[in-house]
């Protein structure tokens, strides 16, 4: 499936131009062949974090672990290293264009990392640009991490920001919807920037349909998903306490005038998801 590409912020120094227009390649893969296989193991490793009732207590040697890891891999010369940072149970996103797209942030400084229990958030930024960027992490089910994407429409720092409390409800209303199958409403709770709601009424649909996740969802308690971690920008949820469960990676939809620009779609939700990923024993 191919996605609608999302421009970024307009350019504030001459030297801008080319990075942004490259940095306009899709980077987030989510969809892929209809069916696809969802259920698998990873690459990057870290250690499992503690929460609080707010998910504020990450584990800071363990981010430190990973945003090592990260800028190592997008340094390395064979694509095939490179795309070892997607999630294995995404194959099709092995591809030179993903590949490429990811080694745009070789030269970027991290400047902030943080393990909220089912997912991480690396922050990144290029001080000649100007541009922020956020790395998002999922784990699977050997503890490992595995980058999902990278959110290049982010106005500043995330790390360290307070919780947004926004997401919970966010969150429930997303599971709801994935459990019903509920295209509608899938939509309306979702950030449609990047990810899962990207593009067409019918594309969205027809996603939701195809992908494992929302049968899985339907069959794992009905309770209201639980927070492992967050900050102002991102938050991790899960359904589900053990193997299999899934995690709901949810964002915040800043504002059109803080990422400088009024080239992006209307709809979806202020706190959305994003992307939904499922921990669970690989199929023999």
């Amino acid at each position: 499936m191919h996605y609608p590409r999302a421009m970024l912020f307009p350019l504030r120094l001459p030297a801008q131009a080319a990075l942004v227009a490259l940095l306009s390649l899709v980077l987030f893969g989510c969809g892929g062949d209809d069916g696809a296989d969802e259920t698998s193991t990873s690459s990057t490793s870290t250690t499992t974090s503690e929460t609080d009732t707010q998910g504020s207590k990450p584990s800071k040697s363990g981010a430190k672990d990973l945003e090592k890891e990260l800028m190592r891999t997008l340094n390395a010369k064979d694509c095939k290293e490179v795309n070892s940072l997607n999630p294995s149970t995404r194959p099709y996103l092995d591809t030179e264009e993903r590949c490429e797209g990811l080694r745009l942030f070789k030269d970027f400084d991290v400047i902030g990392s943080e393990e909220y229990g089912d997912g991480a958030i690396v922050d990144l930024i290029s001080e000649e640009a100007g541009i922020n960027s956020s790395a998002v992490f999922v784990k699977e089910v050997d503890d490992s991490f595995s980058l999902v994407y990278i959110d290049n429409l982010r106005a500043g720092k995330t790390v360290g920001t307070k919780p947004a409390k926004e997401f919970d409800g966010a969150a429930a209303k997303a599971a709801t919807a994935l459990r019903e199958e509920d295209c509608d409403a899938f939509i309306k709770v979702s950030y449609v920037r990047r990810g899962l709601a990207v593009g067409e009424r019918d594309d969205v649909c027809d996603r939701l349909e195809a992908f494992g996740f929302a049968d899985l969802a339907e069959i794992l308690p009905d309770e209201a998903p639980v927070l492992t971690g967050g900050n102002a920008e991102f938050a991790f949820y899960t359904l589900g306490e053990n193997v299999p469960r899934l995690v709901l990676i949810m964002a915040h939809q800043a504002p059109e005038d803080e990422l400088f620009t009024t080239d992006f779609p209307k709809g979806g939700a202020e706190y959305g998801l994003v992307d939904v990923f499922p921990i669970a024993e690989p199929e023999e």
